[in-house]
């Protein structure tokens, strides 16, 4: 039998629609013939492996771009929490004061002592303040010194911002030691203040 007959007969012969006969001359052929045999076991192989193996390509394809998209909003978020914080030191919390840029005004009231601080330099003012305690001869505890940390801050138009900072202490109200202080904290050294009972506050 020939090879293109064998050929035409092959998909009847895979599906086994030929005549005993038929199939007996095709066996024959294929027994001896190498190139239609791979043919038959072409024709003979299932159907979907082929596009399975494309499925799972296009399946790794896709698991690639949702990984690189997960990746790049990941990156994008940190971007964004980084701009952000640096936008907040900047406009929010800013950097701290040097003394040189710092004015001071006090203004003694009767049992308490008014401090104010001004920024010279055109910037925006953000102090932070804490008091400091301590024990009297009497063991009780007492407010030993107010800690006043001025900031300058990058001006902003959108924001709500004053450069000066005023703060005043209550000694009514307020228990306090003998050798009572205000300290500056700014970025080159302390300025430090000694307060009277009088509420006066004077440089030390």
């Amino acid at each position: 039998m020939q090879c293109y007959i064998v050929k035409d007969l092959l998909p009847g012969y895979v599906d086994g629609l030929i005549s005993a006969e038929t199939e007996k001359d095709v066996n024959d052929h294929l027994r001896d013939c190498s190139d239609c045999r791979l043919i038959y076991e072409q024709m003979k192989a299932p159907m979907d492996q082929t596009p399975f193996k494309a499925d799972v390509k296009e399946i790794n394809f896709l698991k690639r771009i949702k990984s690189r998209t997960i990746r790049s909003i990941s990156i994008g978020c940190i971007a964004i929490i980084i701009v952000f914080g640096i936008l907040a030191w900047i406009f929010a919390i800013g950097t701290p004061a040097s003394s040189s840029d710092i004015a001071v005004y006090t203004n003694p009231l009767s049992q308490a002592g008014v401090i104010t601080l001004e920024l010279t330099n055109g910037k925006a003012l953000n102090v932070k303040a804490e008091f400091t305690y301590g024990e009297n001869a009497g063991g009780s505890k007492v407010a030993t010194g107010f800690i006043l940390k001025p900031y300058a801050i990058q001006p902003s138009k959108f924001l709500f911002e004053a450069d000066n900072y005023t703060t005043g202490f209550d000694y009514a109200e307020e228990p306090h030691a003998a050798d009572f202080t205000v300290t500056i904290r700014c970025k080159d050294k302390d300025v430090v203040y000694s307060v009277t009972d009088e509420g006066l506050l004077i440089p030390q």
